[in-house]
């Protein structure tokens, strides 16, 4: 009860805290404690707020505040892919139209920081969204490939087209890889996957 009394005094004061939306000190303020309730909060709290705080709008204007959005995709993709049962689609849909929304604004060190090229990859095999799962792999061949990070990323994308069967997505990605101009061990190995 006292968890549920402080998420729901949380969740208060960031509806309290909108109408300041856009000044830098309420932003702060705000980030600081939607990331308090994204931590300790229920998922009935944190939707009833989601819509007004993390509304993609903001989040294409690169809203950002204590990496609060950060933390929002964070729950968000737990929510749609991190339980052991099934996939929540529609939570995997909003969970790609939020990164999406706000991945201009991060730079490639936070997108990797924070595992975002795996969890989309997730997100897109789990919509069946064979494009774009084969431009988010393009998108991480453009990368020097010297970041493990990097290289799971290209891995995972890999592993979901074998998955979705889509042998010519997984064909083309493959030649774009080993066409590429500086031959790298872990990128052989990832062809070979």
């Amino acid at each position: 009860r006292r968890v549920l009394f402080r998420s729901d005094l949380i969740a208060k004061m960031c509806f309290d805290l909108l109408p300041g939306l856009g000044q830098s000190d309420v932003d702060r303020a705000l980030g600081m404690m939607a990331k308090l309730l994204l931590r300790h909060g229920s998922p009935e709290k944190i939707v009833e707020v989601e819509a007004k705080v993390f509304s993609l709008d903001q989040m294409r204007k690169g809203w950002n505040p204590q990496d609060v959005s950060i933390s929002y995709l964070l729950w968000k993709y737990r929510q749609a892919l991190g339980s052991k049962g099934d996939p929540d689609l529609e939570q995997a849909r909003e969970f790609v139209e939020a990164v999406q929304a706000l991945w201009n604004y991060l730079d490639e060190s936070t997108r990797l920081l924070h595992g975002l090229h795996v969890k989309l990859a997730a997100a897109y095999a789990a919509l069946g969204n064979l494009k774009s799962l084969r431009e988010l792999g393009e998108g991480v061949l453009e990368g020097t490939l010297s970041d493990e990070r990097q290289q799971a990323a290209l891995l995972r994308v890999v592993k979901h087209q074998q998955r979705l069967n889509a042998d010519e997505d997984l064909a083309c990605l493959t030649d774009r890889l080993l066409a590429r101009s500086e031959p790298h061990a872990a990128g052989l190995e990832i062809a070979l996957t």
